[in-house]
């Protein structure tokens, strides 16, 4: 496996989840990782601010920090670990920014995180992850659970 993966992240333990699973699965392999920290888009005028906003960025760098030590401890050689954020615009799906950084990164696979949930919520539930299978194509999706 002599490939470039792209992980997206943010501070839940669902990428927690990811991240670990990555480093299990591809610590011995020749690839390259790509870590990107997944920011919601800033407020568009007269919207209240979301909770990572472009200051935010200095707010989500150490959980950044922590996943690249942690797929680095993993067994992942650090020079073929990259990492940066994803700052999603107001008009673009956090899907299809994913897929659009897979594509400007030259990565072939796409490692997302999931949450799981009881099944009376899973009912009402939209997961980033069940579109990015749907609208991937070209690619091979992981979704860790």
């Amino acid at each position: 496996m002599d490939e470039r993966i792209l992980l997206a992240v943010d501070d839940s333990k669902a990428s927690v989840k990811a991240l670990d699973y990555l480093a299990a699965h591809v610590a011995d392999q020749p690839c390259d990782v790509r870590i990107l920290h997944v920011l919601p888009p800033a407020p568009t005028a007269g919207e209240a601010p979301a909770v990572v906003t472009a200051g935010g960025v200095e707010a989500a760098r150490p959980f950044l920090e922590r996943a690249v030590a942690r797929l680095s401890a993993g067994g992942v050689d650090d020079d073929r670990i990259e990492h940066g954020f994803l700052s999603l615009h107001p008009d673009v799906s956090a899907v299809q920014g994913l897929i659009d950084a897979a594509r400007e990164h030259a990565c072939g696979t796409i490692v997302v995180g999931r949450n799981t949930l009881p099944w009376h919520r899973e009912l009402f539930h939209h997961h980033v992850s069940d579109d990015l299978v749907k609208h991937a194509k070209g690619f091979t999706v992981w979704v860790v659970e």
